[in-house]
């Protein structure tokens, strides 16, 4: 454990904070940051919030007082220490955290721990808890400095390295870049690590509706509540031949949402049975779209309409437009843009990357260009 004291001790103030960075320098022996790197970033902290050091409090809890199915994430910093001599790194911790919490899921990643001993990567965490309010863990991942992720205890007794997010900040601006990583094999330590430092990043476009973010696709209408409706007992028994028939049971209630739409200023209303704001060259692996016009970073985001079928030639002809990734037609639609707007007569339900998004009336979707980074 971290700190020789009474699990009584709940609170961790300025001076023990001080003292624990202190103690944490010695301990790293030369590894994890140097003492002033965690002084200056703890004065940085105060001096920008209008703070003053008897306003500095952390809860400290032991790990066995977590609440079971709870994450703590480990915040640090990578490469030398001079390279952020005059940077405000709290800035780039939180964006990690954050960006790690959506990743993952904001809810679960509920503590801060510290990855090693050293002045700045153990108090690095401990300034997540500050900025969040969240408790740190009274553990860390090495009890000493390490050089490498495969060296950590935490990796040495069989726990997983991945999902890792990186993140930087920009000076005046709330924007800031991400890259995410999630290993096949999420205990490959070695991997992660020489991802970090040799990957090539790809830049990947994401679509933001209302406050949600997503990746791969925003939709309503036919079909669309089955990736969230169905039940996981047959997901698990049955794989994707549960999504059809979970489909199948549902076509009696298909019913046409009349709405008007606008794609970067160009108006479209009609009625329409599904509607999907896409960025991927397939949509549940049934509506495929030709590779040759999508492209995941252009800042442009496909968008499909599928008007309501007036007779049994109406469906056909929508069958045999998706079946051969034809869009030109009257029944099947494809259209690119940046920002799109949908006005319904009634609140209509919508699925965000195959989860519940809520019912609106009004949706008004945009492209964040090349938002985040996947490493390969």
């Amino acid at each position: 454990m971290l700190f020789e004291r009474s699990l009584s001790m709940r609170k961790f103030n300025y001076e023990d904070i001080v003292d624990m960075i202190w103690g944490a320098t010695l301990l790293g022996g030369g590894g994890g940051g140097s003492m002033q790197n965690g002084m200056d970033m703890l004065e940085k902290y105060i001096e920008a919030n209008g703070l003053s050091p008897d306003d500095i409090s952390v809860d400290i809890i032991d790990a066995g007082e977590m609440e079971a199915g709870a994450y703590a994430a480990v915040t640090a910093g990578m490469g030398a220490p001079t390279r952020i001599k005059d940077v405000d790194f709290s800035k780039y911790a939180t964006n990690a955290f954050e960006a790690l919490q959506e990743f993952v899921l904001p809810s679960k990643v509920s503590y801060s721990m510290a990855v090693e001993l050293g002045g700045f990567n153990t108090f690095c965490p401990m300034l997540i808890s500050l900025v969040k309010g969240i408790p740190f863990v009274d553990t860390d991942g090495a009890a000493r400095a390490v050089p490498a992720l495969n060296t950590l205890l935490l990796h040495v007794n069989g726990n997983d390295t991945s999902p890792l997010v990186m993140a930087n900040a920009y000076e005046g601006s709330d924007e800031y870049d991400v890259v995410t990583i999630r290993l096949k094999d999420p205990k490959d330590a070695a991997l992660a690590a020489r991802l970090i430092l040799d990957g090539t990043k790809i830049p990947l476009d994401v679509g933001k509706m209302g406050e949600h973010y997503f990746s791969y696709i925003a939709a309503f209408g036919a079909f669309t509540e089955i990736s969230y409706s169905t039940p996981h007992g047959a997901k698990r028994a049955l794989g994707h031949f549960a999504y059809v028939l979970s489909g199948l049971s549902g076509m009696s209630s298909i019913t046409a949402q009349h709405m008007v739409i606008e794609l970067d200023g160009n108006v479209v209303e009609g009625d329409y049975i599904f509607g999907g704001v896409v960025n991927s060259t397939s949509v549940a692996g049934l509506v495929k779209l030709d590779p040759k016009y999508v492209d995941l970073s252009d800042g442009f985001f496909e968008v499909i309409l599928v008007k309501q079928p007036l007779s049994l030639v109406d469906f056909v002809d929508i069958l045999t437009n998706i079946t051969n990734r034809s869009y030109s037609g009257d029944n099947v639609q494809l259209f690119h843009a940046k920002n799109i707007k949908f006005t319904f007569d009634t609140d209509v339900a919508w699925t965000i990357d195959g989860e519940n998004g809520g019912s609106h009336r009004e949706v008004e979707i945009k492209n964040h260009h090349e938002a985040i980074r996947i490493i390969v």
